[in-house]
């Protein structure tokens, strides 16, 4: 036998071999149970860290959008607010003089909101208490000093006594800022939204941050008891798994000026209130009401329902701790597991549909088959989502189990080659 004929017979000796090896090769069901059962797990837990990221980083903002946008056109929710005082001070500011932060240098005189009208607001609601809470949605922020007297002191001193020593009360404090007096720290929590350069629409509300509480956890704890504790990577409240930068859903949009009969749907503080009711009016406004300040104007923030006002992005934030949404919903992580559990199973066993596809069957490049296969995956979990959505108000990002799934199987592909 000449060399050339038995480099002809190992040649096809070993074309054979692996023709039967990649037909032969299969998973034995107890494996691919246990693997799929792993795998189910695993993107559990990796989608669950993805929810307590502050940043909108896996987040399909825009298909977000439309999502709700339908299910609002859908369920036709009303607004559940009544409860709710809205005060803007958009329209009372006061002009004061600016320095340079760093050398003290005049710069000539920027605007803040009119601390007489804040402190003679608060004095009213004080003596009163008869409100529910109030959140107070001004920066407060060192070196925009208000330099006028209020009777024997000045205005800023008399505004601090009042706001530290009204009960139920939280002001917005901010990484960015030194709070001007120390002595209304106990009464301010953060109060930031974060955005990245490719999502600039507000997603996720951060209630923790470090050691430190945010407005709508601060409102939580003194009117409720409850908090949220930090485990390492995982989040608790009430002893129950929670997460920590939840999906923020706004089912209702910020209310117009006035309503269809009229009627005013939120105060400006100085024309609407101090210049037109008496103080015993302006108790009987505020009872049992949840009061927030703020600018309602130009204080707005993208989100993905649009531009809405600060104060009210955080009491949304604060009604879905009330309403349990920050914790985690086991129905909608079983029926994720089953989700996860069937496409592992499909996978490993060499069952997915788009294999039975002539075209796909046909076509030997790689890249063509880790695309079709991310798109095949991700269109079943992106239906199952949506419908998640509309049925249970629950989200989940499906950018690590689509590009698990991918990443699998290919991986599979190879081996099987």
């Amino acid at each position: 036998m000449t060399s050339q004929s038995i480099g002809h017979h190992l040649s096809y000796w070993m074309i054979n071999m692996k023709e039967v090896k990649r037909n032969n090769w299969m998973a034995k069901p107890f494996t691919i149970i246990w693997v799929s059962v792993l795998s189910s797990i695993l993107i559990l837990v990796i989608c669950y860290l993805q929810n307590n990221i502050a940043y909108a980083f896996f987040d399909d903002i825009n298909h977000f959008s439309k999502l709700e946008y339908i299910k609002r056109q859908l369920s036709n929710s009303q607004r559940n607010d009544s409860d709710v005082l809205y005060i803007n001070i958009a329209y009372d500011k006061k002009l004061i003089s600016y320095n340079d932060p760093d050398y003290g240098f005049p710069e000539g005189v920027i605007d803040i909101t009119d601390r007489s009208k804040l402190y003679q607001f608060l004095d009213i609601a004080k003596k009163a208490n008869n409100y529910n809470y109030i959140f107070l949605d001004v920066r407060f922020e060192k070196g925009y000093e208000d330099n006028d007297s209020l009777g024997e002191e000045k205005i800023d001193n008399a505004l601090y006594k009042v706001i530290a020593s009204t009960p139920r009360i939280v002001v917005s404090n901010h990484n960015d800022i030194i709070i001007a007096d120390s002595s209304i720290l106990p009464k301010t929590a953060l109060n930031d939204y974060f955005t990245t350069i490719t999502a600039t629409n507000l997603v996720r509300y951060q209630y923790l941050r470090g050691e430190s509480e945010s407005v709508a956890l601060r409102m939580y704890k003194d009117l409720y008891g409850k908090s949220i504790s930090k485990h390492g990577p995982f989040y608790t409240s009430e002893g129950k798994l929670c997460y920590n930068c939840p999906f923020l859903r706004i089912a209702n949009e910020f209310p117009a000026r006035y309503d269809d009969e009229g009627n005013a749907n939120y105060y400006n503080l100085g024309v609407d209130l101090l210049d037109v009711y008496s103080e015993k009016e302006i108790a009987d406004i505020i009872k049992n009401k949840t009061i927030l300040i703020g600018d309602l104007i130009e204080d707005v923030h993208d989100t993905y329902v649009g531009m809405l006002p600060g104060c009210f992005i955080t009491y949304n934030a604060f009604k879905s701790l009330v309403n349990g949404k920050h914790l985690v919903n086991w129905s909608f992580m079983w029926i994720s597991f089953i989700l996860y559990f069937i496409i592992s199973i499909s996978m490993f066993s060499r069952k997915r549909v788009v294999e039975y596809l002539p075209i796909i069957r046909s076509h030997q490049s790689g890249i063509v088959h880790f695309i079709i296969t991310l798109l095949s995956y991700a269109a079943v979990m992106l239906i199952v989502s949506d419908l998640l959505y509309f049925i249970c108000n629950e989200t989940s990002s499906i950018w690590f189990p689509s590009v698990y799934f991918s990443l699998v199987s290919t991986i599979l592909n190879y081996i099987k080659r």
